[in-house]
């Protein structure tokens, strides 16, 4: 008798446990800090600017011509790129690779510390739609 009483006890907290962990649902977070490309300058590059501006761009991916979109050390760009077909989204130099659809936009942190160009690629396909370029305030680009 004493083990039937457990036993119905034991039932009705899982499903009281498993009915509030359906309730609350996941936990969602913001993007983890390695989708950003955040990364220490090594010995002989130009350090980050701390002051740098905020920039925020949307780039199409059915435009004829790459999009040029200038940066100085420090600046961090929020580019969302926007696709008719669904692909991927790459920029190679930071290891930066991102869904994109018709209804859902891909988007990306760039926080360059290098001078330099850095092409937005559709993967797949190659095709470059825009590329950040990097160069100090009052000097030309390297790279």
């Amino acid at each position: 008798m004493a083990a039937r009483r457990l036993l119905i006890l034991l039932l009705a907290v899982l499903a009281i446990s498993t009915l509030a962990a359906a309730l609350i649902g996941p936990r969602t977070t913001s993007e983890p800090p390695t989708s950003t490309a955040a990364r220490q300058p090594a010995a002989g590059r130009q350090a980050r600017d701390r002051s740098g501006r905020l920039i925020e761009k949307t780039v199409a991916a059915g435009r004829r011509r790459p999009e040029t979109i200038r940066l100085h050390p420090g600046d961090q760009l929020e580019l969302t790129v926007r696709s008719r077909v669904p692909g991927q989204v790459e920029v190679r130099r930071l290891g930066l690779l991102k869904d994109v659809g018709p209804d859902t936009p891909a988007q990306l942190s760039l926080l360059p510390d290098e001078i330099g160009r850095y092409p937005v690629r559709l993967a797949g396909s190659g095709r470059v739609l825009a590329v950040v370029v990097v160069a100090a305030a009052g000097g030309g680009v390297r790279g």
